[in-house]
């Protein structure tokens, strides 16, 4: 878990990202002795040329993680590896034509630039295979040893499956086997629950996770605090699902949870920094926006007739009801926020695709109506519907919506569209976790996929 951004980042992910850094720095240094006809090191240190460098090193690492190439550290295709790179390293090198273009003093030589670029994409398609194939496996796995086999338990099991740069493995389960499968394809039945002593000491489990079914026998208290006393990591379910997956899993929350402890009720002085944090940036972000909107708004009144703006009543923190402002993007006049492209007009469907529709909300935000991070503002209707099929997602009521959220974000990653159950989860996610460091997170990964063009609500 990383404490400061409040989100699990695999250790993987981190030391490829260290090492690649190193390899760029050694490959643009190395360039600049073999094509510079002067010593490298006056250019380097006696004149300053480390800052430019230092700024190329940030674009492309920046450029890189636009391409997702920090997101899945496998490579399932090495020509698709090489175009991420390539493109990569293009929009680096326009990010240091624009800097330099401001400060002179940073422009690194065009045959530098040339040379260490390609320099780069050899040595980060060679390193990509190694780290894949010698030092994860070098590094090793973290096993976990299940107690019981709940639902929740195959959920976090077939996570770990999926994504093998978690650097989890699953050593399998104790408890009472009825023929039932284990906790995903990895699950093995290791022994009853009286036996959990003795496989643990024989594994050496790195956490042992406990996830019971009510038809199970009762929680082995004696064995597990022996274990504990013994150093092992124990913990719930829960716990481990909500580190893996970013969500809190509502079939294991319980009603005290939400009563008695103070994890998702938003800390007073957080809520503060947040209003305060939100005026800032929508009061910057709308002088930014003025020129884009009113190019926005008078593309919006050529192409087809009907209002600029869409108002709609939306529910904000406390079940507290708000206008809602959002571009008009189908030919409509309901068409605002959409939950498709259907019906859009041309103009309205290049605001989808750009997650622009949603522009004109900072005004709400300046109003103190909403949040820049937040959950998604849903109407009143929507609200009353998913408060009467799923338990807790009034709680989701508690902070106000947003503009973006932890599960707008999840949502924007995902294959196909997520279900109200698993949207509320990363809501609730965020409530427990909230804070500035969070929101600026969430605002990031939001601005990368806006720049990628795949925003698709």
């Amino acid at each position: 878990m990383n404490r400061l951004l409040r989100t699990h980042t695999p250790a993987g992910v981190t030391g490829l990202l260290v090492t690649e850094a190193i390899l760029l720095c050694y490959a643009y240094t190395l360039a600049g002795f073999a094509s510079l006809p002067v010593d490298p090191e006056v250019v380097l240190l006696d004149t300053g040329g480390w800052k430019g460098l230092a700024w190329v090193l940030v674009a492309v690492l920046v450029s890189m993680h636009l391409h997702d190439l920090y997101l899945h550290i496998y490579v399932q295709s090495w020509l698709g590896l090489t175009q991420q790179l390539c493109a990569g390293f293009g929009l680096a090198l326009l990010a240091e034509a624009g800097i330099t273009y401001f400060r002179p003093g940073l422009r690194v030589p065009v045959r530098v630039m040339l040379v260490g670029s390609i320099l780069a994409i050899i040595l980060l398609i060679m390193w990509r295979y190694l780290y894949g194939t010698l030092v994860l496996s070098a590094v090793g796995k973290r096993w976990i040893l299940f107690v019981g086999a709940n639902p929740l338990v195959r959920q976090i099991a077939d996570r770990i499956a999926q994504k093998q740069e978690l650097g989890w493995a699953v050593a399998g389960y104790v408890g009472d086997s009825d023929g039932s499968p284990g906790p995903g394809s990895s699950g093995k039945h290791l022994g009853s629950m009286e036996r959990l002593a003795e496989v643990a000491r024989a594994i050496h489990p790195d956490r042992i996770v406990v996830g019971l079914t009510d038809r199970r026998q009762k929680m082995p208290v004696a064995d597990l605090l022996k274990l504990r006393f013994a150093g092992y990591l124990i913990e719930e379910a829960p716990t481990t699902f909500e580190i893996l997956c970013g969500r809190v899993a509502t079939t294991g929350l319980r009603p005290a949870q939400l009563i008695l402890s103070s994890e998702f009720a938003p800390n007073t002085e957080n809520l503060r920094l947040q209003s305060l944090f939100n005026f800032v940036c929508a009061l910057a972000g709308a002088i930014l926006a003025v020129p884009l909107m009113l190019l926005i708004a008078l593309a919006i009144r050529v192409s087809s007739p009907g209002p600029v703006l869409i108002r709609a009543e939306r529910v904000g923190r406390g079940g507290r009801l708000f206008t809602h402002y959002s571009f008009r993007m189908s030919r409509s006049l309901s068409g605002g926020s959409p939950e498709s492209e259907a019906g859009a007009t041309a103009v309205g469907r290049i605001l989808w695709q750009l997650g622009l529709v949603d522009l004109p909300s900072v005004l709400n935000v300046l109003r103190g109506e909403m949040s820049m991070v937040g959950p998604r503002a849903e109407s009143p209707e929507r609200v009353a519907a998913l408060e009467g099929q799923i338990p807790y997602y009034r709680h989701r009521h508690r902070v106000k919506p947003g503009m973006t959220g932890w599960a707008q974000i999840h949502e924007l990653d995902a294959s196909e569209p997520l279900d109200p159950v698993t949207l509320l989860e990363y809501d609730l996610y965020y409530i427990k976790h909230m804070s500035l460091s969070l929101d600026a997170y969430v605002m990031l990964r939001t601005l990368k996929r806006v720049v990628q063009g795949r925003v698709s609500g």
